[in-house]
């Protein structure tokens, strides 16, 4: 947009809007008519699945795995006791399976010790049963029962310990759930956080009436870990939205001093940020854990368009214009700059919609969409309301004593623009030696994401995982499930023998950091029921035919044991690896190690795939750091653009990215001496704040290329755009930073990281476009000579 085209839109527009209010004000009040009602379905979503787009070829994968074997992700709760064969605490073990079992909503199965299958032939006939299906009650019968559970192998880390101090309580829940509508209809939904909050609390309960009759009980598992994490969510939503509010409230106090200016914004914001909700609702998009600090952050960003707009008004209403000039001055003063920076602003942001990580994704989307909507509600409702609303002109009394912020805000212009422009050459040198050291630090940076540092030490979800892991060998499955492209392709004896040869070097296998600590599958039943009717045979049947006759008699008496492992037509088998958790960047190494393994021991003959949520975790991560890459990439290059444009030339454009990457880069390093972890949160610091930071250079660039235009000098140019512009920029940073500093109030650390460091990052932006792009101007125009103090005055 050049100066010739804005002279005519701008005007054109900001008559338009002035002219009439009252059109606008209706225009907008149908508009949000017809999308507020979204609200109403605006739901959270804080499960593993939803990392994924639905759409993704991992999750159509991974549902058809459900579909045939049900959930593979378990809440696993431990309980530690002190004689595991003592019969009161067998029956105490035994009530809390059955407790656990009826009162827990949406489960499909409960495992431990006290439902274990045990195949055993009695006479001729095999017999599935429960392990303690009867408690022993003698001397005898305990010492049997000890001798069976130390003969199985599949017992130790899945329902005991291997010091036979911890029992373990496998729950995992049903795939779907029936949801009754008004008119009777019933309709079946996955499994999602409202379902998951109240299996939750379900196990909670039957903790709380058992706790007594065991040293500790622990609750963990991916599904715990989850439903802490949406409430954690909850709370922090609330939370960082009321502070947000109360934020912008006091500053916009302190700022302008009259109600009009705090209560007018505040509500068209609201309105913004409302209609950016609702657009998600409509489209039946959830929040995520990274879109619940949408509304905090869109208030603080929004309201920089505000700052901007009001401190033209206000300044040209009190020195004695009417309303509607001062108001048609103000959209000629900023909407320009404004429209700039909303775009910047949404192109960083909008650089993640590119991410596989849907929450990712999301956050640039809808963050991108509510800057957007910021802009337009700021210029199109904000001057028509201020048209028509009575506001007081306030007197400029000039022997009134200069509020104490200000006067710290007029200090810190003076004296950046005399540094800036008397070390031009000096700052500048500085900043591309700091631009190097920090470009060779940055690859060392290592990518994480381990969801259990997410929370803070002391936390009873991160204590219960740790210590879960210690005592279980694992809480994580991996589902290996290897299909013949045959029916009874699977009992096939050779095959069996390898998955159990599969099995073995899996559990043996060195992984590095990932421990498996089990592995179960079809291999094993067809073992355990051949070894208890024909003890003297060797481990497997000879042939498939006696294979599916020893089945069809598991299958007559306990028919859920044999379709774990297998579907129906006995054409694929599932094998499950429990392995122990570790940050999610290790499991791709992982992973493709035990695909190599499979192809190895199973053979190449048969289609052998990995899913489940590991599986899911291990390859988006993996792929985060090319996404990620990229994403910086492309909000560069449109930011570049977007300024190339804006200043009607490519050198200028290029050189204003310096004071806009160069705080995005001293902020990584320092998180990275800092050992903050770069996961899913903190590197959304870098795209966010490059599109937040490049409205301070916007404001600048065009600030001085006006006063430059005018004046022909350099210095005066400089010294006017900082007192002026300069202000406006101070303070929107100090409301930005502020805001998000308010993440460091959640119980999480990765917020807490993300709120801290992008503070920092918008305090160095101010820095930067305060010093390092005057600086730049200067030895673009000329090396200035002497002290400009009393220019700057």
């Amino acid at each position: 947009m050049s100066f010739s085209t804005n002279q005519q839109i701008v005007p054109a527009l900001a008559r338009l809007i002035v002219s009439y209010p009252k059109a606008w004000l209706v225009v907008f009040a149908v508009v949000l008519a017809v999308i507020l009602p979204g609200l109403a379905h605006v739901r959270i979503d804080s499960t593993i699945e939803g990392f994924l787009d639905k759409d993704s070829s991992a999750i159509k994968t991974y549902d058809a795995f459900k579909a045939n074997y049900g959930r593979d992700e378990f809440f696993l709760i431990t309980a530690d006791v002190s004689d595991l064969y003592d019969p009161v605490h067998l029956q105490n073990l035994q009530a809390f399976h059955h407790d656990l079992a009826l009162n827990v909503p949406h489960v499909s199965t409960v495992d431990s010790l006290a439902n274990a299958r045990d195949i055993y032939a009695d006479e001729d006939d095999l017999v599935v049963e429960e392990l303690l299906e009867e408690l022993p009650s003698s001397a005898e019968e305990i010492e049997a029962l000890r001798e069976k559970i130390d003969s199985h192998p599949l017992y130790t880390n899945s329902y005991v310990s291997e010091d036979r101090k911890t029992v373990a309580f496998v729950i995992r829940l049903v795939n779907q759930v029936a949801i009754t509508a008004e008119d009777g209809s019933v309709e079946y939904v996955l499994v999602a956080d409202d379902e998951l909050k109240q299996s939750m609390a379900g196990i909670e309960s039957a903790v709380d009436r058992h706790q007594s009759h065991f040293s500790r009980i622990s609750i963990a598992g991916s599904p715990a870990l989850t439903a802490e994490l949406s409430r954690s969510m909850g709370a922090d939503f609330g939370l960082f939205s009321g502070l947000a509010m109360l934020l912008v409230v006091v500053m916009l106090s302190l700022m302008f001093r009259r109600a009009s200016a705090v209560v007018i914004p505040l509500v068209v914001l609201n309105l913004a940020i409302m209609a950016t909700l609702a657009v998600m609702g409509l489209r039946g998009e959830p929040m995520q854990l990274t879109t619940t600090m949408l509304t905090s952050f869109l208030l603080a960003v929004c309201v920089g368009d505000c700052v901007h707009l009001m401190h033209s008004f206000f300044h040209q209403y009190d020195t004695g214009s009417e309303k509607t000039q001062a108001v048609e001055y103000a959209l000629n003063h900023a909407m320009k700059a404004l429209f700039f920076t909303t775009v910047t602003t949404a192109a960083g942001l909008a650089s993640f919609s590119i991410s596989d990580l849907y929450p990712v994704a999301a956050l640039g989307i809808y963050g991108a969409l509510g800057t957007a909507f910021g802009f337009i509600f700021t210029i199109f409702l904000v001057p028509p309301l201020f048209v028509l609303l009575p506001i007081k002109r306030r007197a400029i009394n000039k022997t009134a004593k200069t509020p104490i912020l200000q006067r710290a805000v007029d200090g810190l212009i003076q004296r950046c623009v005399n540094v800036a422009i008397e070390s031009a050459y000096l700052i500048t040198s500085i900043a591309v030696v700091l631009f190097i050291v920090c470009a060779s630090i940055i690859p060392q940076i290592e990518f994480t994401h381990d969801a259990r540092e997410w929370f803070k030490d002391g936390t009873p979800i991160k204590q219960a995982m740790f210590d879960v892991e210690e005592k279980m060998q694992g809480s994580m499955p991996i589902e290996v499930v290897v299909t013949t492209g045959k029916p009874n392709g699977a009992l096939d004896p050779t095959l069996l023998a390898r998955v159990k040869a599969f099995s073995n070097a899996a559990v043996s296998y060195d992984f590095g950091k990932v421990t498996i600590g089990n592995a179960a599958s079809l291999a094993d039943l067809v073992e355990e029921t051949h070894t208890a009717l024909v003890p003297a045979d060797g481990a497997l049947p000879s042939n498939a035919a006696l294979v599916r006759q020893e089945l069809l008699l598991v299958e007559l008496n306990k028919a859920e044991e044999l379709y774990r492992f297998t579907n129906d037509d006995f054409s694929e088998l599932r094998i499950t690896l429990i392995h122990t958790w570790s940050d999610a960047m290790h499991h791709d190494t992982v992973l493709k190690s035990i695909q190599a393994l499979a192809s190895q021991h199973i053979g190449d003959e048969y289609n052998i795939h990995l899913t489940g949520l590991t599986t899911i975790l291990g390859r988006t991560f993996a792929e985060m750091l090319e996404t990620t890459v990229k994403s910086y990439a492309l909000a560069a290059v449109i930011i570049a653009l977007s300024m190339m444009l804006m200043l009607r030339s490519v050198s200028l454009g290029l050189l204003s990215m310096l004071p806009n990457l160069l705080p995005i880069m001293v902020t990584l390093v320092v998180m990275h001496l800092m050992n903050a972890p770069l996961d899913m949160f903190s590197m959304l610091i870098g795209s966010i704040a490059i599109g937040l930071t490049v409205d301070d250079t916007v404001h600048f660039m065009l600030g001085f290329q006006r006063y430059h235009a005018d004046t022909g000098d350099y210095r005066v140019a400089i010294a006017k755009t900082l007192n002026t512009y300069g202000k406006a920029m101070t303070t929107t940073t100090i409301i930005l930073a502020t805001s998000f500093l308010i993440y460091c109030f959640s119980e999480m650390n990765n917020l807490w990281d993300f709120g801290l460091y992008t503070s920092l990052c918008i305090v160095l932006a101010l820095l930067s476009d305060l010093i390092l792009a005057p600086a730049i101007m200067a030895i673009r125009h000329g090396k200035p000579l002497i002290s400009f103090g009393s220019v700057a005055a």
